[in-house]
Order: C-alpha cells, then sequence, then structure tokens
C-alpha cells in the first residue's frame, strides 16, 4: 500500500509516524471474555503498544552503486533509507524489495527521495542529529528485505552519500491475553 496525494518530506513523515504511533498506543489490546466453541473470544482491553526501528549499515561500496543483499531481519513494516548529511542531495534511485511475514518476495518498489535540500527548519535545533533519506514506505508485516541504490549519470560526477543505513520501522503488537479453562490469564504479543 502506498500512500498518495501527500507531499511527503521529513517533517510529513513524521508528523505522520506520530499520528499513527499515538494511535496504536491508544488503540486497545484483545482480552479473552469467554471460551466459545471455536476456543477463546476476544474481547478489547487497554494495553501497551511497544515500537521498534532496526537500523542496517549498508557495506562499503563504490561510488556509484551498493547493495544489501538478501537477509532475514526482525518483523517491520515500514522501510526508509537514510544518509549521515542531509544538506547532499542525492541524485540516483533506491529500490526495496521484501518478504511478506509468511510470505513471498515483493517485486522490486522505489523509494521516494526526499530531496528538498537540507533539514526540516528547526530539525538540527531540537535533535542535532538530522539525516539526510528517502520517504517512509509502508511495505506491511514482514521478515526479510533487500535493497539496491545507484547514482544517476555515467560521468562520475555523481556519488553515493556517506552512511547510508537501511532504517526498518516495527510499528508495534499489542498483547492479547487468553484465558484456559482454569481461568488463568496467558499474555503473549499480537502478531503483525
Amino acid at each position: 500500500m502506498r500512500l498518495t496525494g501527500i507531499r511527503w518530506s521529513r517533517r510529513t513523515a513524521g508528523v505522520g509516524a506520530s499520528l499513527v504511533a499515538t494511535a496504536v498506543a491508544g488503540t486497545v489490546g484483545l482480552v479473552v471474555v469467554g471460551l466459545g466453541e471455536h476456543g477463546a473470544e476476544w474481547a478489547a482491553a487497554d494495553g501497551p503498544v511497544t515500537t521498534a526501528l532496526h537500523t542496517v549499515d549498508f557495506p562499503a561500496a563504490d561510488d556509484r552503486e551498493v547493495a544489501i543483499a538478501q537477509r532475514e531481519t526482525d518483523r517491520f513494516a515500514m522501510v526508509g533509507v537514510t544518509w549521515a548529511n542531509p544538506k547532499v542531495d542525492f541524485e540516483g534511485s533506491i529500490s526495496v524489495r521484501t518478504r511478506a511475514v509468511g510470505g513471498g518476495w515483493s517485486s522490486w518498489l522505489p523509494l521516494d527521495l526526499d530531496n528538498h535540500f537540507g533539514p526540516e527548519p528547526g530539525a538540527e535545533a531540537t535533535s542535532g542529529k538530522a539525516r539526510g533519506g528517502t520517504d517512509p514506505l509502508w511495505v506491511g508485516p514482514s521478515d526479510a528485505v533487500e535493497v539496491r541504490a545507484k547514482t544517476t549519470g555515467g560521468n562520475g560526477s555523481h556519488r553515493l552519500p556517506a552512511g547510508l543505513r537501511l532504517e526498518l520501522v516495527d510499528p508495534g503488537q499489542p498483547k492479547r491475553r487468553k484465558a484456559t479453562a482454569a481461568g488463568a490469564v496467558h499474555i503473549r504479543p499480537e502478531r503483525l
């Protein structure tokens, strides 16, 4: 699923991510209210959601292209690529493909470059660690990834930005509670 019609920059992506995180954290988990003919019956209950960011450094590369070979990862559902200097105007393309949890590999998906020439106003003052990067891409629950990045132009004037990193976001898993026949409650994470 791609969100279209919105100009995604780091600011809108950050605001969007904050809204999603707030909405997910404010949602309710599931709790067993009884045992029916098909097993446990689930009902809503408050519960925290734990999110995670997994970072993978790109391997050393020539100045024009680099790849992260297929690799299994912790679960994630959103992907992006960042680089050290937010003022670098990366001229090229970055594509990813992911493996759905319990499924097959996606086709190659392009990551949109967020080349607006520098951090959002106030970003450096707030964090001190602004980075350049692509717009985030929602890929759904995944557990493996492959990435390739390359520059445009054949004259050697375009180079890959320094400090390329793959960023994998796990939006979290609310806890579910399931009652056993004896009435004991078991807590387990909800799977993506």
